[in-house]
């Protein structure tokens, strides 16, 4: 009783955060950068470091990518309205800077810096992963006598959660980070689990 009393709360505070505005300013995703063996560039550092602050671009593509049918002209025209509201609200970015600030934070790239994020939550769990879907095996061979296939996502949705609240427990992530890695994982281990041979 207690856990659904926790999990109802949960979920209206997560739909309570995804309806605030349109997207959140930032998140747990704003201050994640991937670990390189090179040098890291400083060039043209504090521009795009600044314009994080005041919106950070990766919260746009997620509201997009779960809110649109179109989520590249979604982004689009809400990132050019966040640079239109940045100019007036600091001054103009003049055009170098208005360069620099599209060319980084163009729609491709910030996707797939989103997917890179995905993988670096997902990697710690690879043996929770791995685990859960060998006992899901064993489960559906002695359980399911006719569709053991259909068995292995029967569960899919628990075993997502599963996963999911022991990667939220470490990163704290906003409501639309928690859903679009929610959304991923879920795709993710419908993978896994319908390429189990029985």
């Amino acid at each position: 009783m207690i856990k659904k009393i926790l999990f109802i709360f949960f979920t209206l505070s997560l739909l309570a955060s995804c309806q605030e505005g349109k997207f959140v300013k930032y998140g747990a995703f704003t201050h994640w950068s991937e670990v390189t063996r090179g040098p890291a560039s400083v060039n043209n550092h504090s521009i795009q470091e600044e314009f994080i602050k005041f919106q950070d671009p990766n919260q746009i593509a997620i509201y997009c990518l779960r809110e649109s049918a179109k989520p590249k002209t979604c982004y689009l025209d809400n990132f050019n309205k966040t640079i239109s509201s940045y100019e007036s609200e600091k001054g103009s970015l003049g055009p170098t800077n208005l360069k620099i600030v599209t060319e980084t934070f163009e729609f491709e790239k910030v996707h797939d810096k989103l997917l890179l994020i995905f993988e670096s939550y997902k990697a710690p769990f690879k043996d929770n992963i791995k685990n859960l879907v060998q006992q899901r095996k064993s489960f559906c061979m002695k359980n399911a006598e006719h569709d053991s296939q259909r068995c292995m996502t029967h569960y899919l949705e628990k075993d997502t959660f599963q996963v999911l609240n022991k990667i939220n427990s470490r990163n704290k992530m906003n409501g639309a980070e928690y859903l679009f890695i929610k959304s991923n994982l879920k795709n993710h281990l419908k993978q896994e689990l319908s390429s189990v041979n029985l």
